[in-house]
């Protein structure tokens, strides 16, 4: 990608979150620039497990990098809340967010 002039790469890994997969991603972290975690905001365990990811970068990566928190499927809320599925509300997601602002 050209950006602002400079040639930057960009590399994605999807882990879906698997357990599995959280060695193999420390990795990962130890060469990123920048962490995208992205949570299903119907099916709050993916919510809750976003910590154990944040702790997982913070192990891993070799140096502070920035994490951005994205909730997924925002637009199937109003029909789960309807099947009586609870979501996570955009507050949670935004007081999870604040509280991982670096010092």
């Amino acid at each position: 990608m050209d950006i602002d002039g400079r040639i930057t790469s960009v590399q994605l890994w999807d882990t879906a979150g698997q357990e599995r997969f959280r060695s193999i991603a420390k990795s990962y972290f130890r060469r990123a620039d920048g962490v995208l975690l992205l949570y299903d905001c119907t099916f709050e365990r993916s919510f809750i497990n976003v910590r154990d990811w944040i702790e997982a970068v913070e192990d891993g990566a070799q140096k502070t990098v920035p994490i951005m928190i994205c909730a997924n499927k925002v637009d199937r809320r109003a029909a789960a809340v309807a099947e009586g599925v609870r979501c996570v509300r955009t507050e949670d997601g935004e007081r999870l967010a604040s509280s991982v602002i670096a010092p």
